[in-house]
């Protein structure tokens, strides 16, 4: 008797510290429906930068980029200059990142035996904007969809705020606008980092 008592205490114990999360529900019979939240890599990407992101918002960051790295965009500086950017900002390359947190989610219904299941899927949709030496040192501005690149380069990911679609579409246009009123590329005077305080600007 002792024994059935304290095997049945033991058993409603068990189920209610593990419940099974596709049991049945008692009023519809239906399995229980087991949510999944996915995120991209370019979502986790900007969150180690920015852990409070909110869907719907604009945020921008700036990329950093350190030694040795690849050459992007036709990128003509010579290893001297990326050096000597190194040694006097901290980063041999800097660009923009400007873009939206977005949220999509995919419903699918329960069955008799399997459970429904909600997935929601975040992701930052961004642009990167940024500025290269380009042929006969004249300036190269790059505006492309960003995928974040990880482990490929010795990049930093640094937060700087937030902004809007207006913001995002302002960033865009001074990228075109700077290029055309500083069309030598100098070392000291106009390098990337240059161009990206520009862009910096107007998100501000």
């Amino acid at each position: 008797m002792k024994f059935t008592y304290f095997l049945n205490a033991f058993l409603a114990t068990l189920a209610i510290a593990s419940p099974i999360t596709n049991a049945p529900n008692e009023e519809t019979g239906l399995a229980t429906r087991n949510d999944e939240e996915v995120r991209t890599d370019n979502y986790k990407a900007v969150f180690a930068a920015h852990p409070d992101l909110q869907k719907d918002k604009y945020y921008y960051f700036t990329i950093k980029n350190s030694l040795p790295d690849k050459v992007r965009d036709g990128d003509t500086e010579t290893l001297t200059e990326l050096q000597q950017l190194q040694q006097r900002l901290g980063f041999d390359h800097i660009g923009v990142l400007v873009g939206q947190v977005t949220e999509t989610t995919r419903t699918k219904p329960a069955g008799k035996k399997k459970p429904g299941k909600k997935t929601t899927t975040k992701d930052f949709r961004g642009f990167y904007i940024h500025m290269t030496k380009g042929k006969d040192s004249k300036t190269a501005q790059h505006t492309s969809v960003w995928s974040d690149r990880g482990a490929e380069s010795n990049q930093k990911i640094e937060y700087v705020g937030t902004t809007t679609k207006k913001g995002e579409d302002k960033a865009k246009a001074e990228a075109k606008s700077y290029v055309e009123e500083h069309k030598t590329y100098d070392i000291e005077n106009n390098n990337c980092n240059s161009f990206a305080q520009a862009i910096l600007a107007v998100l501000r």
